[in-house]
């Protein structure tokens, strides 16, 4: 899935501070304007009073106690804050909702204008010591999501400890009760598989992926599927797509192609287009992770998927290069050569004919759920002669 026009403006993603009280260091982070949802990581502290909604059966259901957290934005970093943000907008890369710091998207349930929105409360708190959501009057989430109980106020609380932040923690924490207020349930397991998972119960996961299988309600739970329904999957652009470019750098460097795109499951792919009116070398690369500008070709952080990266000819069905990996180079000449036999006699591109480059995920860990962003880019690497040095003038008498 590329990222599609409207994506958000280069300044969106630069460290904007606001002037408004408990903001000093917070940086103003919008994964997607055009969302309509918001999920809004709240650093600067909240109380949430206790509701007093029942259930038909005389059950509590929402907040049943008051809590609080405390605000951190004095005591956090903005690093930290930025990639807290990054890993949890990976997590919901695929879906329609801004994952966002700024105040501006803070949710607002007495405004009609107010787009639908879910807070994560996150600092000390005065409940338990890890995170947790409202409870449900259902006996399953994934039919009765609190998200959609406008009895419920749509608040998540995640403790975060402000003298032993560690951000990929934080981010899988926020992730997860995020997930329970959008209808997620734990998913059950043996205890190693546990840490690979967003929605495992109070596991230290490792590489945070989204999961199908049997939840603790014994129903089976497609977490990337629900996720869809409820927020909407973010539309594909048409394939190939082209690629941008930097132009020369100021220090004479040669231009760099890129884009940035987004995996939403382990059989999705992006294909670029590609061709060089010049002969020489090429650089081919893809990077995980959540990129630094929209407007840069420079890699992001935070991956959550492995991808690899392969050469097609401009229908997308024959493979020019082999083995698919992550970076490779290639050489473009008016006399190609689709040799078989990559590592002796690797293949040759020709100039002025369009390619397809194709992203897809890699390696052994397939696994639904598993997606993520990434950056691709071309460079020239076209060994440059050196010019000779001047020869020393004698300066006469």
């Amino acid at each position: 899935m590329k990222e599609p026009a409207r994506w958000v403006p280069a300044a969106a993603l630069t460290m904007l501070l606001s002037t408004g009280p408990g903001w000093a260091a917070i940086p103003v982070l919008n994964s997607d304007y055009s969302a309509p949802h918001v999920l809004y990581l709240d650093f600067d502290g909240h109380y949430e009073p206790a509701s007093n909604y029942r259930c038909p059966d005389g059950r509590p259901a929402g907040w049943t106690v008051d809590f609080m957290t405390t605000d951190v934005s004095g005591q956090i970093t903005a690093d930290q804050v930025r990639a807290i943000w990054q890993a949890v907008a990976e997590d919901f890369a695929p879906f329609r909702v801004n994952v966002t710091t700024d105040p501006r998207y803070e949710p607002d349930p007495d405004s009609p204008e107010s787009p639908k929105a879910l807070r994560v409360a996150i600092g000390p708190s005065s409940l338990d010591s890890l995170g947790l959501a409202p409870a449900i009057c259902g006996e399953s989430p994934l039919e009765d999501p609190p998200y959609l109980d406008p009895n419920i106020s749509n608040v998540a609380v995640v403790h975060l400890d402000p003298y032993a932040i560690k951000p990929r923690d934080t981010a899988k924490k926020i992730s997860h009760e995020a997930g329970h207020v959008y209808g997620l349930a734990h998913h059950t397991a043996a205890p190693a598989a546990l840490e690979d998972w967003i929605m495992a119960p109070l596991a230290p996961a490792t590489r945070y992926i989204w999961r199908v299988g049997t939840n603790e309600q014994k129903r089976l739970q497609n977490d990337v599927a629900h996720l869809a329904s409820l927020l909407g999957l973010r539309a594909d652009e048409l394939q190939p797509s082209p690629l941008r470019t930097t132009g020369p750098s100021v220090s004479g460097g040669a231009e760099v192609l890129y884009a940035h795109g987004t995996l939403t499951d382990r059989d999705d792919f992006d294909d670029f287009s590609f061709a060089s009116a010049r002969a020489g070398l090429f650089e081919f690369k893809v990077s995980p992770g959540i990129w630094a500008s929209p407007q840069s070709p420079m890699p992001g952080a935070e991956p959550n998927a492995k991808y690899q990266l392969v050469i097609k000819d401009a229908s997308g069905r024959q493979t020019i290069v082999c083995p698919s990996q992550q970076t490779f180079t290639m050489s473009v000449t008016t006399q190609p050569t689709l040799g078989l036999d990559c590592l002796n006699h690797p293949p040759a591109l020709s100039v002025g004919v369009t390619y397809r480059l194709r992203v897809y995920h890699g390696g052994p860990n397939r696994l639904p759920g598993n997606i993520g962003r990434y950056t691709v880019t071309v460079r020239d690497v076209t060994p440059r002669p050196e010019l000779p040095m001047p020869m020393p003038r004698s300066i006469g008498r």
